[in-house]
């Protein structure tokens, strides 16, 4: 038996790992494209799934390429010695991707299955993706099954068109994705009004205690600085107004409108921060421009501010 060189195994080892790593990306990929695509609000899936979306995307371009690149060299590399085909890693990278395959596809079925019956998940989208998660890895089964008999030794145009035709699949599924992601600028303006009414909402709680203690509203949100309020955040961009004795008012400056909510029945519906911005929706739907609450601390208690819409200033 021919003895295997370090290249030989750092190389079947770089083509172990960058496989799985671009199977399990892509995997998540078409999870992401069948919630974008069932979901009703596209903004809010980008806004909190984008951090997932963008590392997903960033690592089939970078890792897709590179497996191409070895898989290639390797190929090339056992037409020009047939006989690295009885190499030992090449058997075990072979055995141990059709194992790891079967496996993945029983863990994520289990988790989708879990996800149905606990009522997390339902709908086009989980159909979707319980399709996707069958079709990839039997594909991947069966490719490695066949390469372990040396089926595509003997058709090498075969499994020349099923490379062509995989990775014209993969870009096109990132090209999609990528251009249903849109502006990063309008993402973060969306993050930052929706962290703005998390900080007015702070900045009503951290009256109450101010009023419970001193028996009075703040002159102004300074006041607060010193032991109630979070020193991280920039009280420059709120506007704070005594209006009574018990009442004051909070202004600030938004950049966009309140995103759309999902239904019941959407793949985001389950989120915990969606459900946290429909408890917040009533109180706190805003619209691009000025947009002010005014607060009742006699009405209010630490479970949530009962807040009083006003008209925006012009």
């Amino acid at each position: 038996m021919q003895k295997v060189l370090a290249k030989d195994f750092f190389l079947y080892l770089g083509y172990i790992v960058t496989f799985y790593f671009t199977l399990v990306n892509f995997t998540i990929l078409t999870f992401l494209l069948a919630d974008l695509s069932f979901t009703q609000a596209k903004d809010l899936f980008f806004v909190i799934k984008g951090g997932q979306v963008a590392f997903v995307v960033s690592a089939l371009i970078v890792i897709l390429p590179i497996f191409l690149t070895v898989a290639l060299f390797l190929r090339k590399d056992l037409k020009k010695h047939p006989e690295k085909q009885e190499f030992w890693i090449r058997k075990w990278s072979l055995a141990l991707t059709v194992f790891i395959s079967i496996a993945v596809v029983a863990v994520d079925l289990i988790v989708l299955l879990y996800k149905f019956f606990n009522a997390e998940e339902f709908g086009p989208s989980f159909l979707c993706k319980v399709l996707a998660v069958f079709v990839i890895f039997s594909a991947t089964f069966a490719y490695f099954v066949l390469d372990l008999k040396g089926y595509w030794q003997r058709n090498e145009k075969t499994r020349e068109l099923l490379v062509v035709v995989v990775s014209i699949v993969v870009l096109l599924a990132l090209v999609a994705m990528v251009y249903s992601f849109g502006s990063p600028y309008k993402r973060q303006q969306i993050k930052k009004d929706l962290e703005r009414i998390n900080q007015m909402e702070q900045i009503h709680f951290s009256v109450l205690p101010f009023y419970s203690k001193n028996k009075r509203l703040p002159e102004n949100l300074n006041e607060l600085k010193t032991n109630f309020y979070p020193q991280s955040y920039d009280l420059g961009q709120f506007r704070y107004t005594v209006v009574s004795k018990d009442k004051y008012k909070i202004c600030a400056d938004f950049s966009s409108d309140f995103p759309a909510l999902p239904s019941d029945n959407d793949p985001l519906s389950e989120n915990w921060r969606v459900k946290e911005l429909k408890r917040k929706q009533k109180d706190w739907k805003y619209k691009k421009g000025e947009f002010c609450k005014e607060f009742d601390v006699k009405e209010s208690d630490l479970n949530g501010p009962k807040a009083i819409p006003v008209p925006a200033l012009d």
